[in-house]
């Protein structure tokens, strides 16, 4: 079975279901990244995680293997100009599997920022989806890593922004555990990371920083990305909830500004604000 794509001539494609994503095999012979994930000195301190959410993803200009200029037929292009201050890079979209497109996973190689897709699942849909995915989540924790493998990219963005049954939770975090296990073994060094949305209890339930609802789940992986209605004081609690792992809390930040803590062009009393707490953003 074919996956729905952004672009033709075997650039990265995304899926757009769990049915796709039980039926992906490297058969497709999608074009895969080039360039090894170079070794860098890990920083001893907070860790950047940089989020692309740009247009929806998947812009002609991405589908450049060597990426492009700084302009495509007139179009500004999102670039980067400090890869030496992030850890990790996520490419997002809102198709159920964003696979990053090989341009972004290659510039950020040579650089050693690893890349993260994303799995995400919302609504309605969402919560029928989760219902196909958490029948067999060993199974589909393994495609979803040898999709890492296969495109040689670093990890995932879990985001699950619906509500989950109750006697599917548990079977929610088997599969969190079963895909970080199953991406360190076939990608050693690579990261599973919870968005911080759905609780322990299956509820839609953000909580802004590390809590007893979203802690579970933070266990069972690399990290979490917290949602970005936080307030003052907040990362302090995630700090506080992780004394072993501060850094694994990546708190985060909406660079638009939307009712967040100061945020678009003042961003930097933000970051501030986390930095003054010793966890990631």
């Amino acid at each position: 079975m074919a996956a729905k794509g952004a672009h033709g001539g075997g650039s990265a494609r995304w899926l757009a279901s769990v049915d796709e994503l039980a039926a992906w095999d490297a058969s497709l012979r999608a074009r895969a990244a080039t360039a090894p994930l170079q070794p860098v000195e890990e920083a001893r301190g907070p860790r950047l995680l940089v989020c692309h959410d740009m247009m929806g993803g998947y812009l002609e200009q991405d589908k450049f293997a060597q990426g492009e200029g700084l302009s495509f037929e007139g179009a500004d292009v999102y670039h980067i100009t400090a890869w030496q201050r992030m850890h990790s890079f996520c490419y997002f979209s809102h198709h159920r599997v964003t696979i990053p497109p090989c341009g972004w996973i290659n510039a950020a190689h040579v650089h050693g920022v690893r890349v993260l897709g994303t799995f995400i699942t919302e609504g309605k849909e969402g919560e029928i989806e989760c219902v196909k995915l958490l029948a067999n989540p060993e199974f589909h924790a393994e495609q979803l890593a040898h999709i890492v493998k296969y495109y040689g990219f670093d990890g995932w963005l879990l985001n699950i922004e619906n509500a989950v049954a109750p006697n599917y939770a548990d079977g929610l975090m088997a599969f969190v555990k079963s895909l970080t296990q199953s991406c360190h073994q076939a990608v050693p060094g690579s990261e599973v990371i919870w968005y911080d949305s759905v609780t322990c209890n299956g509820d839609l339930l953000w909580q802004n920083y590390l809590t007893p609802l979203n802690y579970t789940y933070f266990k069972q992986c690399d990290g979490l990305f917290t949602n970005y209605s936080w307030v003052v004081g907040d990362p302090q609690k995630s700090a506080a909830a992780a004394p072993t792992r501060p850094y694994d809390v990546y708190t985060g930040i909406d660079v638009f500004g939307r009712s967040t803590f100061p945020a678009g062009f003042e961003c930097t009393r933000a970051l501030d604000a986390i930095a003054e707490c010793a966890t990631g953003g």
